[in-house]
């Protein structure tokens, strides 16, 4: 075989690669659905505020400590930036090019805010996202929105796809900036849940938690352009409140006032939500959040509840006395409530590998908050001290814990490579084909096939190519072949190095 081969083919796999590995990574869903905890008998009673709708939600619980007309059909005004600032990282690298369209600059409401960029102006997607974030910049939502998907309609579909994955239920959104329209509309609830998607990603919580930046010079633009958080809670001053994170400022004339706040003090992290504000919106923000901040307390699970199974239970099932709470389980409770008090019930239908059980706490007949049971991985169990027939059995049960799991992570690890895959131009129109929908091994199929069809192409160009120069090549003298320029790349070879890469986005709270 022509040694040219192996390079083509190291080649060719090496940009498949790439290419996968280039695609952006999608923030993990919060797949737990938000607990009302309003109800619960001897909760403390919450302020009076003005605003028509308004929700507290508790980040790491999903919990909701207090909800005003939460799930009412409300216009969210800018925002909606949120949404279009977290599909954004989802779809894109920081820096990717973002090039303004005419429509992008000009289809624009009489005065709504922006940082004047021009038709044909380039700006990075980093870039574009603090000014979104932090200018509330709506010509740069629109730009990013057709860079993303497109067109702004197409993004305003993806908006309605990634709002149903995360479990909102009423919103409807028609464009990435919230401008006015009777048709784009979402709830506290909605912009709750979508705002802790945002925020457990950690690049959109280094842009909107910055207080002030400079939009560098532009191909169209010779002149910085200095930009400055406008949410008066989270930027410093007077109105600085203490713990708040990063929010999004909001208004319309349709909307009135709409405000988003995340606030953190130690373990709790709040999230605060208020619409259809006649400008009490701060004001209405800092009594919710000096209320969840005051009157709750957080229990990391895995050290206040460390015997979640009783000793009956433990006696009649070997995986659920091996069991245990994770660390990343976390229960809220008003500060009035001693944890001891509340009573559990376990659910031994869990079907994720790993758990064994689900454990559901409960104060006169609500249900609190619950957490999930596991085991430890196979291979940091201790070794078994019983007899060879109990040991046999273990070993067993080992290797099929082991089998499960590393299935388990191949599934997983295919459905992440679908997810990507399907995210690129050509395979998205691929997956979106009636015949792959009917019959989903298609999709990987069809490209396998081109991908042999290529290869085979190729190895036949390289064949008809270097037959003859093989020929030519044994009949050359070996004085001839001792100045071959392989030599000079293997010392070029020797002396590169690799470059090492730094964390750029670094944030401390």
């Amino acid at each position: 075989m022509d040694k040219k081969i192996f390079p083509a083919l190291c080649a060719l796999l090496l940009i498949l690669t790439l290419t996968a590995g280039a695609l952006p990574v999608r923030a993990s869903t919060v797949a737990s659905t938000p607990t009302d905890l309003t109800s619960c008998a001897d909760w403390p009673e919450a302020p009076e505020i003005s605003s028509e709708c308004a929700i507290l939600m508790e980040a790491r619980t999903g919990s909701i400590l207090y909800a005003k007309n939460a799930e009412e059909s409300c216009y969210p005004a800018s925002v909606t930036k949120i949404m279009a600032a977290l599909l954004t990282l989802e779809n894109c690298s920081l820096d990717e090019t973002v090039t303004f369209s005419y429509r992008a600059t000009h289809d624009l409401e009489a005065g709504s805010t922006h940082i004047a960029r021009t038709e044909g102006e380039e700006l990075s997607v980093e870039d574009c996202l603090y000014a979104v974030l932090l200018a509330s910049a709506n010509e740069v939502a629109q730009a990013l929105a057709e860079h993303v998907s497109g067109t702004i309609e197409d993004f305003a579909d993806l908006m309605n796809e990634r709002a149903q994955e995360l479990g909102c239920t009423n919103t409807h959104f028609t464009n990435p900036t919230g401008l006015n329209d009777e048709e784009h509309l979402t709830t506290c609830l909605n912009m709750a849940i979508i705002t802790r998607a945002a925020v457990q990603n950690s690049t959109y919580l280094q842009i909107g938690s910055t207080l002030t930046y400079t939009i560098p010079v532009t191909n169209k633009n010779d002149e910085e352009h200095p930009i400055a958080m406008k949410h008066q809670l989270v930027r410093d001053g007077a109105d600085h409140y203490d713990g708040a994170v990063t929010g999004k400022t909001g208004y319309t004339t349709l909307a009135g006032n709409t405000l988003v706040t995340y606030a953190v003090r130690e373990d709790m992290e709040l999230i605060c939500v208020i619409m259809k504000s006649d400008g009490t919106h701060y004001e209405d923000t800092v009594s919710l959040l000096d209320y969840g901040f005051d009157n709750f307390t957080m229990y990391q699970l895995c050290e206040t509840d460390t015997s979640p199974v009783d000793e009956e239970t433990a006696r009649s099932s070997a995986a659920l006395a091996e069991a245990s709470i994770s660390e990343d389980e976390w229960l809220v409770l008003p500060s009035t409530l001693d944890f001891s008090v509340l009573d559990t019930s376990l659910d031994v239908s869990g079907s994720e590998t790993g758990t064994v059980g689900t454990i559901h706490y409960l104060y006169e007949g609500t249900e609190l908050g619950s957490a999930a049971l596991t085991v430890a991985a196979a291979e940091s169990l201790p070794e078994s001290e019983e007899n060879e027939e109990t040991g046999e059995a273990q070993t067993a049960d080992t290797e099929s814990t082991r089998k499960d799991g590393w299935l388990s992570r191949l599934r997983g690890g295919l459905t992440r490579l679908h997810s990507r895959l399907t995210r690129l131009p050509v395979l998205s129109s691929l997956s979106a084909l009636p015949q792959v929908q009917n019959h989903p091994w298609l999709f990987w199929a069809l490209p396998l096939v081109v991908l042999v069809l290529i290869i085979l192409i190729i190895l036949l160009l390289l064949s008809l190519r270097g037959g003859g120069g093989s020929r030519n090549r044994r009949r050359r003298p070996r004085s001839s072949r001792r100045h071959s320029s392989y030599g000079y790349l293997d010392r070029g070879h020797r002396g590169s190095r690799r470059r090492k890469g730094g964390n750029k986005y670094k944030m401390k709270l």
